[in-house]
């Protein structure tokens, strides 16, 4: 018996799993036995709903935060959704195209590509400039492709207007840079959770490793950062774990005592 629930966060890219590739076994095991023991789990993710493959699922959880908080779902149940309104969406990719930036647009029902300079593989349709941008589209955030650092920081440089609007995360590896609308965080589907269940956020605990996590790791009430984390990410959390490859989630949540006996 547990005296106390915990609500667990896990972002998925480099957290709990890679690409389109299923959740290590250790680390899906380790999850099991946090809800066996009473607590409650949920992906907190960049990624929109279109974009969960089922693997994802397979360890079971209460719920998912999607689109960097865009999407809400709890208990099989939508407590929250929005999406890009229309004329910033419009306006979006027309700076995107303006530059000859590759833009990916990611929405609820389907990801569009905006292709620019930096080739784009995905298998994914490509939304023509004979595609009305409207709001059927759906779309919840959007990122744009890079070659590097360098690269990204010339990307926000064209695009001023677009910071006005977005909170923007560049990735670890320089490959990308993401675009959230303003108000649209994590930590606000992390809250939007809290509030269903009438917890505590001190109850909450986030795991994450990119800058794009810096929000839920400092709003829970404890945070944990994976060993591959960059350093800043590191500094904001109140616990350091192993790196992806030694199944660090696995390890914190049987260190920290999630797991049950």
């Amino acid at each position: 018996m547990i005296t106390r629930t915990r609500y667990l966060f896990f972002d998925i890219d480099g957290t709990i799993a890679r690409h389109y590739e299923p959740i290590p076994e250790r680390v899906a095991r380790a999850i099991g036995k946090c809800r066996a023991a009473g607590h409650k789990a949920f992906l907190c993710t960049a990624r929109t709903w279109c974009d969960l493959h089922p693997a994802l699922f397979e360890p079971g959880f209460d719920g998912v935060i999607a689109g960097a908080g865009a999407q809400v779902v709890v208990e099989g149940e939508e407590i929250f959704h929005r999406y890009l309104p229309e004329d910033l969406l419009a306006r979006t990719v027309e700076e995107i195209r303006s530059h000859a930036f590759s833009g990916v647009l990611e929405g609820t029902y389907q990801i569009y590509l905006v292709p620019g300079d930096v080739p784009l593989t995905a298998d994914f349709p490509v939304l023509s400039e004979k595609t009305p941008v409207t709001a059927e589209l759906r779309i919840e955030k959007f990122t744009i492709h890079t070659n590097d650092s360098e690269h990204i920081r010339r990307v926000l440089a064209a695009l001023p207007c677009l910071k006005e609007w977005y909170d923007v995360y560049p990735n670890n590896e320089g490959s990308l840079v993401e675009f959230v609308g303003k108000g649209i965080t994590k930590e606000s589907g992390m809250s939007r959770v809290l509030s269903y269940y009438r917890a505590s956020r001190e109850d909450s605990v986030a795991f994450g490793d990119s800058r794009n996590d810096l929000g839920a790791l400092s709003y829970a009430g404890f945070g944990v950062a994976m060993g591959n984390a960059p350093e800043k990410v590191r500094q904001a959390a109140d616990y350091v774990t192993g790196t992806f490859e030694e199944d660090g989630v696995a390890l914190a949540l049987e260190r920290l005592g999630f797991c049950g006996l």
